[in-house]
């Protein structure tokens, strides 16, 4: 009986089929014009009642965290180059760092008086304690000798010990060396034609987000994780190839470069005539 009532079902909707498309093609646009109909009628939710919930929240541990980093004895540091007017007191007080002991040292030192002696453009770094008071200056300049310009540099160290000031002068060997990551470092190509061009070794590093590593360094340094920024470098960076330069290479690029330059100075007219057609 099921059976005959199933078959008898089946053969109506077969002979059927287009009136119940049809009927259910109405039925269906019935429903989305209802649906269309009712929903302008919500509520505007600017207009719904909003409930404001004020609550302090206190990290775990915060007192002990804010307690350590008070304790925490941080050395900053700046650097400048020095300028043709300078004198020692104009220098420190640039880098913040002015102290009468530190100028009188170094007004009387040999060494340190070289910093204003010659060319302009020496650079100094200053590192300070916490409460600003100074702890060591480092100086790079040219060496005293022109035919070590391109493998020697002087460093100039002064330090204090105790109530006193050190002055410590060396000629550093010279490590021509680039640091690339991310964009154009990734090409092997882009690579060899930098470091020929430059002459020096192009070397890269683990990280390939310089800024934001960086950043992170920055902010280690100042949680107390490492010491100081050259001690979190150390930590965290490493060497994961190198490029040297292609000397027959950087002879040509040498070649072509005073033509490059030249380019610009040759075409700005016509840049110019372009620009101002262009405008109207």
């Amino acid at each position: 009986m099921g059976e005959r009532a199933a078959l008898g079902v089946a053969a109506a909707l077969h002979r059927h089929r287009r009136r119940l498309a049809v009927a259910a093609s109405v039925l269906l646009t019935g429903t989305a014009l209802t649906a269309f109909g009712i929903a302008p009628m919500a509520p505007d939710a600017a207009q719904l009642p909003r409930r404001q919930i004020i609550e302090n929240l206190e990290p775990p541990g915060l007192p002990a965290q804010l307690l350590a980093l008070a304790s925490y004895d941080m050395v900053l540091s700046r650097a400048d180059q020095t300028r043709a007017s300078d004198n020692v007191e104009s220098l420190l007080r640039r880098l913040g760092v002015f102290d009468p002991q530190l100028a009188t040292f170094m007004r009387a030192n040999n060494d340190t008086r070289r910093l204003f002696e010659g060319r302009p453009g020496k650079q100094v770094q200053a590192r300070v304690s916490s409460d600003g008071r100074p702890l060591e200056l480092v100086a790079r300049f040219a060496p005293p000798s022109i035919e070590l310009a391109n493998t020697h540099f002087t460093r100039l160290t002064i330090t204090r010990n105790g109530d006193q000031w050190r002055a410590d002068s060396e000629l550093a060997k010279l490590d021509a060396q680039v640091r690339v990551a991310g964009g154009g470092a990734k090409s092997s190509l882009w690579r060899q034609i930098v470091a020929s061009a430059l002459g020096a070794e192009l070397v890269t590093v683990n990280s390939t987000e310089g800024a934001a590593f960086g950043a992170a360094l920055l902010a280690g340094v100042g949680a107390g994780a490492w010491s100081d920024v050259p001690s979190a470098c150390a930590a965290t960076i490493s060497v994961t190839g190198r490029e040297g330069p292609n000397a027959e290479a950087g002879r040509v690029y040498a070649d072509l470069y005073p033509r490059y330059r030249a380019l610009y100075p040759a075409l700005r007219s016509t840049f110019d005539a372009l620009s101002v057609a262009h405008a109207s």
